[in-house]
């Protein structure tokens, strides 16, 4: 077995310099003991029926010096993905304690016991789950050193799922072997080629404070809304490297087995995997359901719906036709043919709420139109959703939205794409969002707001979709930190409108950079008061801000 070190403060590892000096004296009394032990029903709560060998074994009482031996009657059935939990409340004080656990019928190993632990409140019980092969287990044994005082109590054992982390429970502490913390506070959980699971694991957050994690070399800032429980699904999870937080405080850091995927009849990426969409742009695309996409259902809003495509060609493929028949200047509740589309542009990312996608859906229904196969997956995946909805023979809306980016982005667009088009989800559910939004559109300088539209109509957005405009205004002020609201809106976006001649007409007078270039300081003054504005209402109403969404953002690029 892997030797691994001990923590300061947290036992939880093999000890093999302690095996070595534990070992002669265990086998000593074992045979000691083997003449005239008696068995005893165990009067702590155990699996199957566990007998103690010796008065002092059925009461789970352990002194120093002492062995403790059991065996279970019948021998224990061991399935795959199963750990031995021991819960014990350790002597008080606990300084120069050493407990070793001792399989039987070939079970590998001997493991260490912790007698204190970090964070082990005072007189507070320890649960420590050792992890088991498959087989069939016949008892096992318990040792104590010399030279310590009091006495150990076993209160339970327990045969429970395989797991490995720490957790505070009521009165104590839930542990188990290869999570070490080192001095600055940091814990690593890194499971053993010895011990793996049949399948990939989750990883269990609950009530983390603010923290960084490192993902198997993909590393992550979080930050929490209140005491909430996260679970990273095992897709985001890399096997070749260990799990590393450095949380503020928490409840939990566990790592095990999901439940098992539901039954339910559907296509491979069916149900939607659910994520905070911070972590949307670094899940590892081998770990995708379908080559051409993976589905997200953002967790902390379960009614919108993230595509992530492998390109532009596959997301043009869902949703361009959707684009022009609810966005499109000239195009709108019109389904636009194959033919047609064939030389126009969509959108680099998309939003749609259940109203609009069940529109289109409905048109399509009642004309006979041909849809793509993957327009035809997207109707399907949404009713499943309860996007949409089956009602009098039709397709109506249900809740929530459907959004879009592609792989194809750089990097720096995909994470800038992402915010803009959460927040337009947020738009589509919250309506005290949408009205917040309104007011600050009609408290708009008209020359801003004459700029604005006029840059939306250029990218051939309707000018006649007021509920467009307004979810536009919004999330381009969103899309990126408020301090770079100024020179995104008075420089980059005006120069757009620049150059085109018949559009300047709508631009303030400009100034000159140092560089030469020209800038526009009264539109970024607006559009940055505007930013400043909509990401303080974000923050209050759900503690994100601009240039942000979600819990999770990524470090280190």
């Amino acid at each position: 077995m892997r030797e691994t070190q001990q923590t300061p403060g947290l036992l939880l590892a093999h000890a093999f310099d302690l095996i070595k000096a534990f070992v002669p004296r265990l086998a000593a009394a074992l045979a000691l003991l083997s003449a005239c032990e008696t068995a005893r029903p165990a009067d702590f709560p155990a699996p199957g029926a566990l007998y103690g060998l010796s008065p002092e074994a059925a009461a789970g009482r352990l002194r120093p010096g002492e062995v403790l031996r059991y065996s279970f009657d019948p021998p224990l059935t061991i399935a795959p993905d199963l750990s031995l939990e021991f819960e014990y409340r350790p002597p008080v004080p606990a300084a120069g304690w050493k407990i070793l656990l001792s399989l039987e019928d070939g079970f590998s190993g001997l493991w260490e016991l912790p007698a204190e632990a970090w964070g082990l409140p005072p007189g507070g019980s320890i649960s420590y789950a050792a992890p088991l092969p498959p087989g069939l287990l016949s008892g096992f044994s318990l040792a104590a050193g010399e030279g310590a005082e009091g006495d150990l109590r076993i209160t339970a054992i327990r045969l429970i799922p395989r797991r490995y982390g720490i957790e505070a429970v009521s009165g104590g502490l839930r542990l188990s072997p290869f999570v070490y913390r080192d001095a600055g506070g940091r814990f690593t959980i890194e499971p053993p080629e010895a011990y793996p699971f049949s399948r990939p694991p989750e990883l269990i957050l609950r009530g983390l404070g603010e923290a960084e994690l490192d993902l198997g070399g993909r590393r992550y800032a979080y930050r929490p809304a209140q005491a909430e429980e996260r679970r990273l699904p095992p897709g985001l999870l890399r096997p070749e490297g260990p799990l590393a937080l450095s949380p503020s405080r928490f409840e939990a850091l566990i790592l095990s087995l999901p439940e098992p995927p539901p039954s339910t009849p559907g296509p491979a990426y069916y149900p939607p995997v659910p994520l905070d969409p911070g972590l949307i742009p670094g899940y590892p695309r081998e770990n995708w359901r379908d080559r051409r996409f993976e589905v997200f259902r953002w967790d902390e809003f379960p009614g919108i719906i993230i595509f992530d495509t492998a390109d532009y060609e596959v997301q043009s493929r869902l949703f361009k036709r959707l684009a022009f028949f609810v966005e499109k200047a000239g195009y709108r509740s019109r389904l636009v043919p194959d033919a047609e589309l064939a030389g126009l542009h969509g959108w680099n990312a998309h939003d749609y709420n259940a109203g609009d996608l069940a529109a289109f859906f409905e048109a399509a229904r009642r004309s006979g139109f041909p849809l793509l196969p993957e327009e035809a997956e997207l109707r399907d995946l949404l009713l499943a959703c309860g996007v949409l909805r089956l009602a009098g023979g039709g397709i109506a809306g249900g809740e929530g939205a459907a959004l879009s980016l592609s792989r194809e982005s750089p990097d720096y667009l995909r994470r800038r794409f992402l915010v803009h088009e959460c927040y337009h989800g947020l738009y589509f559910l919250d309506r005290d969002f949408r009205d917040f939004a309104a007011r600050r559109w009609e408290g708009l300088e008209d020359e801003a707001r004459r700029f604005f539209r006029s840059y939306l109509d250029s990218q051939r957005y309707d000018q006649d979709y007021p509920y467009l405009v307004i979810n536009e205004f919004m999330a381009y002020c969103l899309q990126q930190p408020a301090g770079q609201a100024g020179p995104y809106f008075g420089e980059f976006l005006a120069r757009q409108i620049d150059g085109n001649s018949w559009r300047r007409a709508v631009l303030p007078p400009a100034s000159l950079n140092p560089d030469g270039s020209r800038a526009w300081p009264g539109l970024g003054e607006a559009f940055s008061r505007e930013a400043r504005a909509f990401s303080d209402y974000v923050y209050r109403r759900w503690g994100f801000s601009a240039g942000s969404i979600g819990r999770f953002s990524p470090l280190g690029d």
